[in-house]
């Protein structure tokens, strides 16, 4: 009897033990077939590859704004190298409390006047804005900016005069003259009534092309009622955040010898726009003060 229980205890375990082989061959075989796959990032193997990726970021918004920058430059340059170069420095501007860089030989502060005639080889590139008429190529942009703000708050603004020859200028002059001698004013009466309206060749802010009138469909006559209307007051009120101003203010029209011409703007630049109408000041006083 125990011979025969000790004969089973014998197949017993031979058949855990072909149990055993059979399971480690079964894992041995599944491993060799198992894919492999990447162990679990530790923490700051998440926080590397995070920061990798806001470098490539920020790298791509750093190259896009170099573009731009770079495109403002070119733009800045291009415009430059059309301008007459200063010779003088920003000491003045700065001692007056202007921003630096404002000189009064500045092209857009060009100063004519009776007592301050264009020189015989004064020239400007020109460029059409339209209707005829023709700026400053430099200012045309500014010119138009303006017109589209106008039409943005529901003003039309539409320019009746620009850039003037030295012949057209002599012809508007005499026409000028001719309406006063038609008065009965003497010929040395009606030329200097006449240049406080219009003014003789060579001394017209027309010849520089930095000049337009401007009236709206509505109101097209050049006289000081113009002043009431809504084009103009819009004018007076936003023309200097395109860097234009109002030429011949009302009160200063013993400053500038000529009558009050609230059609008539000026572009100097929107820097130097800004601190005149800030100060309430016109173009000759602002030259004193850059000087």
């Amino acid at each position: 009897m125990k011979r025969k229980r000790y004969r089973w205890g014998r197949i017993i375990a031979a058949i855990l033990i072909v149990l055993l082989l059979c399971t480690g061959i079964v894992i041995g075989i599944r491993s060799l077939f198992r894919p492999y796959e990447k162990p679990p990032l530790s923490s700051s193997s998440v926080i590397q590859e995070s920061s990798e990726e806001s470098i490539d970021v920020s790298s791509q918004e750093s190259s896009e704004i170099s573009d731009e920058e770079a495109s403002l430059v070119e733009s800045s340059e291009t415009v430059s190298s059309s301008k007459p170069a200063s010779s003088n420095s920003s000491t003045s501007a700065q001692s007056a409390g202007l921003a630096g860089g404002t000189s009064a030989s500045d092209w857009n502060l060009i100063l004519v006047s009776a007592k301050h005639p264009l020189p015989d080889d004064f020239s400007v590139s020109l460029a059409s804005i339209g209707n005829g008429y023709q700026g400053d190529e430099r200012v045309v942009s500014s010119l138009n900016a303006m017109i589209k703000g106008a039409k943005q708050d529901g003003i039309t603004l539409t320019v009746c005069s620009a850039y003037r020859t030295k012949e057209r200028s002599a012809y508007l002059y005499q026409n000028q003259i001719n309406q006063w001698l038609a008065k009965g004013y003497s010929q040395e009466e009606a030329e200097k009534e006449a240049a406080r309206w219009v003014a003789p060749p060579g001394t017209s802010e027309h010849h520089t092309g930095l000049a337009f009138d401007i009236v709206t469909p509505s109101y097209q006559q050049l006289n000081h009622g113009f002043a009431n209307t809504a084009a103009a007051k819009w004018m007076k009120t936003h023309a200097h955040e395109y860097g234009f101003i109002l030429r011949f203010p009302k009160d200063k029209q013993d400053i500038t010898g000529i009558t009050f011409e609230p059609w008539h703007f000026r572009y100097v630049g929107r820097q130097n726009a800004e601190i005149i109408y800030e100060k309430g000041i016109c173009l000759e006083e602002y030259i004193d003060m850059i000087s």
